[in-house]
C-alpha cells in the first residue's frame, strides 16, 4: 500500500482550498458547495497546469504547481524574481508533486531546461524587422532598444505584441522561413489577464 496523499492549506485560501503532496488541489466543503477534487487546466502557450480559486470575491486563475509548492514550503512566490523560481525537476510541467518540484534561481532554471532538452537552442535568434540586425536572444535584443525585457520582444515575436519600443522584431527561424506570426490587435479576455 502507498504512502497517504497528505494535504495542506493553500497559501490565501485557508478553509477554502487545500493542496496535495501529489499535485492536486481540492476546495474544502462550504455554504454552496460539497467539496471536490478540481479539474486542471493546460495552458496551450505555455503548458503549465491551472485551476480556478475563488474567496467569495474574486476569482484567480493559478498554476498548480506554484500553488502545491507555496503550502508545503510556506515561501510565497510573488511576481517575477530573477532570484528563485519554481522548477520541475523532471521537466514536466504537468508533473505538481511535491517531490518533483524545487526552488532555484531564473539561471539554473535555464541551463536545466537546455541541458535536458526542454528549451531549443536554434530558433532564439531574433531579427529586428526595421533595421535587419540579428540579436542572438530576445532579452539583447530589448537591450537594444533601450529597454530590458527580452518576454516583451518574444511576444513581438509570437504575434502576441505589436512592437516593442517602436520596433519590430521577429524570430530569425520564421523571417527565413517567411513565417512570421502576424498581430492580430486582439484585446485579451478578461479571463485571460488572470493567468499567473
Amino acid at each position: 500500500m502507498g504512502k497517504a496523499e497528505v494535504w495542506k492549506p493553500v497559501i490565501g485560501y485557508k478553509g477554502l482550498y487545500e493542496a496535495s503532496d501529489a499535485g492536486r488541489v481540492r476546495s474544502l466543503p462550504r455554504q454552496t458547495t460539497k467539496g471536490k477534487i478540481l479539474k486542471q487546466h493546460v495552458n496551450p502557450r505555455n503548458g503549465y497546469c491551472y485551476v480556478s480559486l475563488s474567496d467569495g470575491k474574486n476569482h484567480h486563475t493559478t498554476r498548480v504547481h506554484k500553488i502545491v509548492y507555496e503550502a508545503f514550503s510556506g515561501d510565497v512566490c510573488n511576481g517575477y524574481d530573477k532570484t528563485k523560481t519554481i522548477n520541475h525537476i523532471d521537466g514536466h510541467k504537468t508533473n505538481n508533486s511535491l517531490d518533483n518540484l524545487e526552488r532555484i534561481s531564473q539561471s539554473q532554471n535555464q541551463v536545466h531546461a537546455f541541458e535536458n532538452g526542454l528549451q531549443k537552442r536554434e530558433g532564439i535568434e531574433v531579427i529586428c524587422l526595421d533595421t535587419k540586425v540579428v540579436y542572438q536572444s530576445a532579452t539583447e535584443a530589448a537591450k537594444s532598444a533601450g529597454g530590458r525585457i527580452g518576454e516583451m520582444v518574444s511576444r513581438v515575436c509570437r504575434g502576441e505584441r505589436s512592437h516593442y519600443r517602436n520596433r519590430h522584431f521577429a524570430f530569425l527561424k520564421d523571417y527565413e522561413n517567411g513565417t512570421i506570426p502576424v498581430f492580430s490587435g486582439r484585446k485579451r479576455k478578461a479571463s485571460e489577464s488572470l493567468w499567473r
